[in-house]
């Protein structure tokens, strides 16, 4: 599939060789925003009920840790082992 934004100058390749989905990277955005927002103005609380103040950085982790995960387990040499 590729996603052509010709109006502007910009080609982009989402073939089979795509490490990050597009879904995975959305997500962890929102992990990495909610959990820095907790953190920079100490409301530790989510939909109104107190938390740890440990579980902002928790979730801050969770969002680093989305994309890293899913590039190493779709890396080719980890496919290819898989294959054998």
């Amino acid at each position: 599939m590729l996603l052509r934004l010709d109006s502007i100058g910009i080609k982009i390749d989402l073939g089979d060789n795509v490490r990050i989905k597009i879904g995975e990277l959305l997500v962890s955005l929102l992990f990495i925003f909610n959990g820095s927002a907790m953190i920079l103005t100490e409301y530790y609380k989510i939909k109104g009920h107190p938390v740890y103040p440990w579980v902002p950085y928790m979730i801050l982790l969770v969002g680093i840790g989305i994309p890293v995960l899913a590039w190493f387990l779709r890396s080719p040499k980890r496919n290819q082992e898989d294959k054998q």
